[in-house]
């Protein structure tokens, strides 16, 4: 990184940038959790069975994937700028056609290409960004795109449980929909948006790099400073740089705990109604819509305290103790305590999807546990 980048003082256009660069994460936590909800209403409405929507529901996975390994590569060639936008516009487009397909297998498809393009931006942002932030706001901001994707997450159930409330479980189509506003307003935000300056120094535009700089950080920087390091990852060898010895350790260090934590918050999110519903929670209804979001939100409040630990204590430690932590909850659900057979969830007097639900379910969750119980308490 340059000296007088990292030196810089945080301003206003970081600020903007950190926000823009947040559209990514934000729609990936929206268009994998909004799915969780739409499935409510697609499953009746198109007779899907458990392997249609298990499709529906990895397609976007799938892509990620994939989009993941192609389009780092490809943003490393042809320039941040040009697919900060392009990756939007895909987003876009796929979420308008969602209204009007039919098919399972046009559904799925869309829903790849999808997990394609929120994977694009993954490296696009993240690379953007990082190369702008001065190095003492870095991990912070850095850190924020993950608040960012929980912040997407919530806003999708409160969207989702929005439409059963008013509309109802056929409005699944516009739940799909829907993430094309979001599309429409980080495209606006996205506009003017520089190219990194590291990007253009490596591809010989080191005049254009330099005047960037000046443009934006109003500060002077020597040409020189921008030039990549011939033994770092933007000089010779690649990507297979990070399997050489002096950066593997790290590698798998970073890449293993990012496995763990993705694959099953992922999976969680995007069929969090279903597995309420294996618990013997109400499908189909505001109660389980509500319940993952309530999970989303958890995740969300949990992401601050790290934001400051990873500036105060340090990144490593931070990650090596936050999941550490993860292992007693793990091992108490998955150690196949259950609830007893005799004890149901309340189901609601009219229908689940009625305006008067959530105030049916306050009431009556309120009486099934304060009543007097012959058996063991639910939680039981």
């Amino acid at each position: 990184m340059s000296r007088t980048i990292d030196n810089a003082p945080y301003t206003a256009f970081h600020r903007r940038l950190a926000l823009a660069c947040s559209g990514g994460p934000l729609l990936d936590g929206y268009i994998l959790s909004i799915v969780g909800v739409a499935l409510i209403g697609m499953r009746p409405d198109l007779g899907l069975d458990t392997a249609d929507v298990s499709l529906i529901g990895a397609a976007a996975l799938l892509g990620m994937f994939v989009g993941g390994a192609l389009f780092g590569v490809l943003t490393d060639r042809i320039g941040r700028e040009v697919m900060y936008t392009a990756d939007l516009l895909v987003m876009m487009v796929c979420s308008v056609l969602s209204f009007w397909v039919d098919g399972v297998w046009a559904i799925a498809l869309l829903r790849f290409v999808l997990g394609l393009a929120v994977a694009a931006d993954y490296p696009i942002a993240t690379s953007l960004l990082a190369e702008w932030l001065p190095a003492r706001d870095r991990g912070r901001l850095l850190g924020k795109q993950i608040v960012a994707w929980y912040a997407g997450s919530v806003l999708a159930y409160l969207v989702g449980f929005a439409f059963l409330q008013f509309v109802g479980p056929g409005s699944w189509r516009w739940m799909l929909a829907s993430s094309t506003l979001l599309c429409a307003v980080f495209l606006v935000i996205r506009r003017g948006s520089p190219e990194s300056p590291r990007w253009l120094a490596a591809h010989g535009r080191v005049g254009e790099a330099v005047a960037v700089v000046e443009k934006h950080l109003g500060v002077r920087v020597d040409g020189r400073e921008l030039m990549p390091d011939p033994a770092g990852a933007g000089g010779p060898g690649g990507l297979r740089l990070l399997w050489t010895p002096p950066y593997r350790r790290r590698t798998l260090f970073c890449g293993l705990f990012f496995f763990c934590q993705v694959g099953p918050l992922f999976a969680m999110l995007t069929f969090g109604p279903q597995i309420l519903g294996s618990f013997g929670m109400p499908g189909g209804t505001v109660l389980d819509t509500l319940g993952t979001g309530l999970v989303s939100l958890v995740f969300l409040i949990g992401c601050y305290p790290a934001l400051r630990l990873i500036d105060t204590v340090g990144r490593r430690p931070t990650i090596v103790w936050s999941f550490a932590l993860m292992i007693a909850p793990w091992c108490c659900s998955a150690s196949g305590r259950r609830r007893p057979r005799s004890w149901r969830w309340p189901r609601c007097p009219r229908t689940p999807s009625c305006a008067a639900a959530p105030t049916c379910w306050t009431g009556r969750i309120r009486t099934s546990f304060s009543r007097p119980r012959s058996g063991p308490p639910p939680w039981a």
